[in-house]
């Protein structure tokens, strides 16, 4: 439940050893090297493409229980993987490949042809003996009826004859002949007309025998693909091979690309690197099997150090939401474990439905198994479900109104035992739980960072500001629900620390801490002036007038000169006649402003006490951070509302005769699988928007860099061990 400690690794080797010891870290797993990304890297790779065209080729033939066989394999099998076999497996393929793509050019070429001969199959000549005709050149072609008139007009009996072959709907096949002295201008005239010439100048014969010799060959051709297709059927265990040759070949490439960042000399190979405290003895007991390598383990400066998060298996999958906004940086909180239940809850809320939940609790279990390398993704999935379940059983959403909507009497009775409200007949408790949560979820982003700041021993910016805020929007709450006059006394002790202390200067801290004290004594008379406090907070004032003297004591003590001396004590003595009710308050406050500015450092502090007043100004945006949680009552709603509207208009298709039912279950099936998609993508992204915007900027800046070990990195094959 937090970030692991890193230590800072220096490796000096001989270069002969530099591969060896590569593959050997890549095994390890545990290795993060300074100068490579190894999540960034971007392998393209001829040989990789080659392969990889292959497995989709092989893969497309396949027998869905060949193609999907898990493989599993030990690290030192992949190390000591040959390649030499899956070589010539690899261009016996890629011939495989080209000749079944030649054959099926060639049958759709046939069919082509085939097809163009079909409407001209009643033609009783030989083509070879229109090659023989001296005088004339002879055509074929088709044209619309539209343009046929066109065509008649062109074909002028002196030069040209045509005879109608065949017709379907608005089509007309023709055979032209033409004399040779006119050919070339009467072909263009016609094609510029609409003719599409029918080339089978290559053809001897008749056009029906052309026809049957056409089937002949594609029947060839069909049996030489079938045989191929067989061939490929039975290579599977090819198949398995060239996966492993792949990953093989991936991790090479990795590791030479890694090489390729390393300091070197002529002789030796410089490596850095970074390693999870937990791992070191794993890592000294590999380097230690180098005769002539040197290492040393170091504390790395904290600019430098990779994050790597440590969390319990019940909160491993949140880690995806803090990957996805950027790593802590490694004085900060690991936020995973604090954000998990409520990005569960926020993501039940927003979807609000058992049925659904369940339909999604039974998917990710299923693609867990189906993809095995989403397994952190789809377990967040998992969980947010079991809590959709819930969330719908309280809220009476069952695939929205599924059980009433078709009277299933005993489901009905079952689950209304469930519900504790439905948004629909009480929206106001959907309402008010969002903004509850929303107010929760806001404090306890405050307490966070004030835990935070006591963890690295430096609290006082987060006490007098996070926790004033938290001060501030209790108190206040608190107030208005009981009226209580003592809750105005923190609601005031947190405005005066933010105006005077939100903008901390260690050098002047003394000055903002005794400034806040006064700002909160002046709050506290004009609420006794206002009759908002009792009677003995008359005595707020006095000790005002005594912190104002100290206050400017110590601005003397700083920058001491006869001038300021002279007005400090006239201020004094101003104050003093105040209290005794000699003189009214506007001349020691005029004075006491006039002396105030008189030092330099005062001065400064004014800046800061006008950002505090502007910070307190800011306030007025957690009205509208707490309102943004709306959206869960919002969306939870919309959910169940189109789940409804689903089940309205199959519940009015159910009632045709005969086709009802089918129509229904249609509707019911596809509908509710677009309102579950769309929804659960709505969920998350709304969830994430409110840990992202609200919740993760009262404690947390991220911008840390991921703890990227070069390891062995798979996409087809399991590594065991």
């Amino acid at each position: 439940m937090a970030i692991a400690k890193i230590k800072k690794v220096i490796i000096l080797s001989l270069k002969e050893e530099k591969e060896e010891l590569l593959r050997g870290l890549q095994r390890l797993g545990i290795f993060h090297l300074a100068n490579a990304q190894i999540e960034s890297l971007t392998i393209y790779k001829e040989d990789l493409n080659k392969i990889k065209e292959i497995i989709d080729f092989l893969t497309l033939y396949l027998p869905k229980e060949e193609k999907d066989k898990k493989i599993l394999i030990d690290k030192e099998f992949l190390r000591n993987f040959k390649d030499g076999e899956v070589l010539k497996i690899l261009d016996f393929f890629l011939k495989k490949k080209s000749e079944l793509l030649e054959i099926e050019k060639t049958i759709n070429n046939h069919q082509e042809e085939k097809r163009k001969m079909f409407y001209f199959k009643d033609f009783p000549y030989s083509l070879s003996e229109l090659k023989n005709f001296k005088k004339f050149n002879f055509l074929f072609g088709k044209i619309s009826s539209f343009n046929f008139s066109n065509i008649e007009t062109i074909l002028e009996k002196d030069k040209s004859f045509y005879q109608i072959v065949n017709k379907e709907k608005e089509v007309i096949y023709l055979f032209i002949g033409i004399y040779k002295d006119f050919y070339e201008e009467l072909r263009n005239r016609l094609i510029s007309n609409g003719l599409e010439i029918i080339d089978f100048i290559r053809y001897e014969g008749t056009i029906k025998e052309n026809i049957l010799k056409l089937e002949e060959e594609i029947k060839d051709f069909q049996n030489k693909k079938i045989a191929i297709l067989e061939e490929l059927k039975n290579s599977g265990e090819y198949l398995k091979k060239l996966k492993i040759y792949y990953d093989y070949l991936f991790n090479e490439e990795i590791r030479k690309e890694v090489e390729k960042g390393l300091f070197s000399s002529e002789r030796c190979v410089f490596i850095t690197g970074f390693v999870k405290e937990q791992d070191i003895q794993t890592l000294e007991s590999f380097l230690k099997s180098f005769e002539t390598l040197i290492y040393f383990i170091v504390e790395p400066k904290e600019e430098e150090i990779p994050v790597a998060l440590e969390n319990k298996k019940i909160f491993k999958p949140f880690e995806i939401v803090v990957e996805l906004y950027g790593m802590p940086n490694q004085r900060e909180l690991d936020p995973t474990p604090f954000l998990a239940p409520f990005f569960a809850i926020f993501f039940a809320l927003c979807l609000t439905d058992a049925g659904y939940g369940i339909v999604l609790t039974f998917l990710s279990l299923y693609l867990m198994r189906r993809f095995p390398k989403a397994k952190k993704f789809l377990t967040l999935l998992f969980i947010c479900s079991i809590f959709t379940i819930f969330a719908g059983g309280i809220t009476n959403g069952w695939f929205g109104d599924f059980f009433d909507r078709f009277n299933l009497t005993f489901l009905k009775n079952w689950k209304d035992k469930l519900i504790l409200f439905d948004p629909f007949k009480n929206p106001m408790i959907f309402f008010i739980i969002s903004l509850f949560l929303g107010y929760l979820h806001l404090n306890y982003g405050f307490l966070l960072e004030i835990y935070d700041s006591f963890r690295i021993k430096n609290p006082l910016p987060a006490i007098f500001n996070e926790g004033a805020w938290f001060l501030i929007l209790n108190s206040l709450i608190l107030y208005l629900c009981f009226k209580k006059f003592y809750f105005l006394l923190t609601l005031f002790l947190g405005i005066s620390f933010i105006i005077a202390l939100s903008r901390m200067d260690k050098q002047l801290f003394l000055k903002q801490f005794i400034l806040s004290l006064i700002i909160f004594n002046l709050l506290l008379f004009f609420a006794y002036r206002l009759k908002f406090l009792p009677s003995f907070f008359i005595f707020a004032q006095y000790f005002s007038l005594i912190l104002i003297g100290i206050f400017f004591l110590i601005s003397l003590k700083k920058e001491f000169k006869k001038f300021n001396l002279v007005m400090v004590i006239l201020t004094n003595l101003l104050f003093l006649l105040f209290g005794f009710k000699i003189i009214n308050k506007i001349l020691p406050l005029l004075m006491s402003l006039t002396t105030l500015f008189i030092f330099k450092e005062n001065r400064r502090l004014l800046k800061k006490l006008i950002w505090g007043v502007y910070n307190l100004y800011g306030g007025t945006s957690f009205v509208g951070v707490v309102l943004s949680y709306i959206r869960l009552m919002a969306l939870g709603m919309v959910t169940a509302g189109i789940a409804v509207a689903i089940n309205t208009i199959a519940s009015l298709v159910i009632k045709i005769p005969i086709l009802g039912i089918i129509g229904a279950l249609i509707i019911l099936l596809i509908g509710h699988s677009y309102n579950l998609a769309v929804n659960v993508l709505g969920a998350f992204v709304h969830t994430l928007r409110l840990n992202y915007v609200e919740f993760f900027p009262r404690f947390f800046s991220g911008g840390g860099m991921k703890f990227s070990p070069l390891k062995m990195e798979t996409k087809y094959v399991e590594i065991k061990g």
